[in-house]
């Protein structure tokens, strides 16, 4: 009997542990996999992001969202849970708000986040592949079926993109396991910030670092557990047209910049879809039509993500 009952306990312990070393692999193989898609901030890079109410700080709060294995909601998420953010601070202002599906934008009240260098993101505009292994440990460890590997996996794009962050919030259990996987590679690799496809008029400024399209994209998410990586944060509101935020320096850069941005609009969608040589010349003559002084051109730059000369 007493022989009896040490077998089952020997078992039982061999199948948690043949469990969690499954969970391990696919941890391991997924964190393999992502690494090609893990950057570092190279300098101090400034960040926007509107929002209708509460403070500046209470909304980066929200980045720790993306690590609630309970919360599940998909509202108003491309690209999971966090707090959204854009490179330039016209994309999803009130005045874009016809182009972002947001009429009247995404709030009146604007926080512009100055980034350490150094902080840690994963690129997904584009999608990563993953390697047959990854996936199969990954069905092996979730119960992943053929269907929640198309929603997952293989959405619009073929690998881990912003859709995996998107639907793994999902309150269905194979999710909640998909999910716990994926929290851990980020947990292990200090994830902040994720990056994903949106086009910037930013473009004018800035050509694009090599490997990518010769666009600028613009579109982050903030998932922080903390405000550690955040250098300083400058909460605006809406004063008549401008934003206010009582740093006359800022106030002057922030809605010049804003300004100029809403005029490369138009000339931008030319460059997304037609000739991009000719509405990238005009974009950029623009640019240095409104900025004589090359100085405001070269901070704009050095403090943009993915931005070069």
């Amino acid at each position: 009997m007493q022989y009896s009952r040490i077998v089952k306990a020997l078992t039982f312990s061999l199948t948690l542990i043949a469990a969690s070393n499954s969970f391990a692999g696919a941890v391991d193989l997924l964190n393999q996999d992502l690494q090609k898609g893990i950057k570092s901030l190279p300098r101090e890079t400034r960040m926007y992001s509107y929002y209708g109410g509460g403070s500046a700080q209470g909304i980066l709060s929200n980045g720790k969202s993306f690590w609630d294995l309970n919360n599940h909601s998909t509202k108003l998420s491309n690209a999971g849970l966090g707090v959204y953010m854009a490179v330039d601070p016209y994309v999803s202002s009130p005045d874009n708000g016809a182009d972002t599906g947001m009429p009247g934008g995404y709030g009146s009240s604007m926080v512009e986040v100055t980034f350490n260098p150094g902080t840690r993101y994963l690129d997904l505009v584009k999608a990563i592949k993953l390697s047959p292994a990854t996936l199969a440990a990954i069905r092996a460890e979730t119960g992943m079926t053929p269907t929640d590997e198309k929603q997952l996996f293989e959405a619009e794009e073929t690998g881990f993109w912003r859709d995996t962050l998107r639907y793994m919030v999902e309150d269905k259990q194979v999710h909640k396991l998909v999910r716990n996987i994926v929290n851990e590679v980020f947990r292990r690799n200090s994830i902040t910030l994720t990056e994903y496809r949106w086009y910037s008029a930013v473009s004018g400024f800035c050509s694009v670092t090599s490997g990518k399209e010769q666009k600028m994209f613009s579109a982050l998410v903030y998932i922080g557990k903390d405000n550690s990586s955040i250098k300083k944060a400058i909460s605006f509101s809406t004063s008549g047209s401008q934003l206010r935020s009582g740093d006359s320096q800022a106030d002057v850069r922030v809605n010049k910049l804003r300004d100029v941005l809403a005029e490369l609009k138009p000339m931008e969608k030319s460059y997304i879809s037609g000739n991009q040589n000719a509405a990238l010349a005009k974009m950029k003559s623009k640019v240095f039509e409104k900025y004589p002084n090359s100085a405001e051109v070269n901070d704009i730059r050095s403090a943009t993500l993915d931005c070069v000369k």
